[in-house]
Parts: structure tokens; C-alpha cells; sequence
């Protein structure tokens, strides 16, 4: 298991606009299984759960579905 200093992965629904909604369309971006890793209290990955834990096995889960 990892501590919170090498890093944590958390599984949940993800939502977020990484572009202006107001200025584009499809801007809105959701992970029914998402996956967010922080490391160093910085978010170093975010998307489907799958794709982030297979780039990050030695980050312990935290599931928050």
C-alpha cells in the first residue's frame, strides 16, 4: 500500500471542462469510472480509471463512487 506522500489515485465520476463551455461545444468532459492521481498535493493524471491505473500500479485506491 502507498502513503499520501507517493501519491493517491481516487475512483469516481469525473466531470470537468479543461476548455471555456461558453465559447466551445463539447467542451464538458465526464468519466463514468474515472480516476484521479495527486502527487505532491498537485493533480498528476485524471481520466478513465482503467487507462490511470494501469499508468500508476504503485499508487494505492481510494474509491469515493
Amino acid at each position: 500500500m502507498s502513503s499520501p506522500a507517493d501519491g493517491e489515485l481516487f475512483r469516481a465520476p469525473i466531470f470537468h471542462t479543461p476548455r471555456n463551455p461558453f465559447l466551445e461545444t463539447g467542451a464538458l468532459q465526464t468519466f463514468e469510472d474515472g480516476a484521479l492521481v495527486i502527487i505532491g498535493g498537485r493533480i498528476a493524471a485524471m481520466g478513465d480509471y482503467a487507462a490511470i491505473r494501469a499508468q500508476h500500479p504503485q499508487i494505492g485506491r481510494a474509491s469515493c463512487r
